[in-house]
């Protein structure tokens, strides 16, 4: 059950784990405490997420483990504006920037998919 409580940066976190190699909740609870204690110090505010680009060369995987991992710090980011940050930081004339151009999406969900 645990997995599915987690958002985006500590879900990529937890998979690192392999199946079964957990054990002891206090073990998993230390590791955690110690992977994230730092981003819960410092918070952001949403309009920081607008800083966020896909940089040329980057793949977007690492472009949105990054904007995620800011994203889960930052106060007032409703699904909304998370949605329109991710969108116009993705690199311009790649194939997703174009792929957005010509369909669009609605939400965060629809985005990731």
């Amino acid at each position: 059950m645990f997995p599915t409580t987690l958002i985006e940066p500590a879900r990529q976190w937890f998979k690192k784990y392999k199946k079964h190699s957990i054990s002891s909740w206090k073990k998993l609870s230390s590791e955690f405490k110690r992977a994230f204690r730092d981003s819960k110090a410092t918070c952001v505010e949403a309009y920081s997420l607008a800083n966020i680009k896909q940089q040329p060369g980057e793949f977007l995987k690492a472009y949105m483990s990054k904007f995620y991992n800011v994203a889960a710090r930052a106060r007032n980011a409703n699904d909304s504006s998370k949605l329109m940050e991710m969108r116009t930081g993705i690199l311009v004339g790649g194939d997703l920037w174009q792929e957005l151009q010509r369909k669009g999406v609605k939400s965060v969900d629809e985005f990731m998919t």
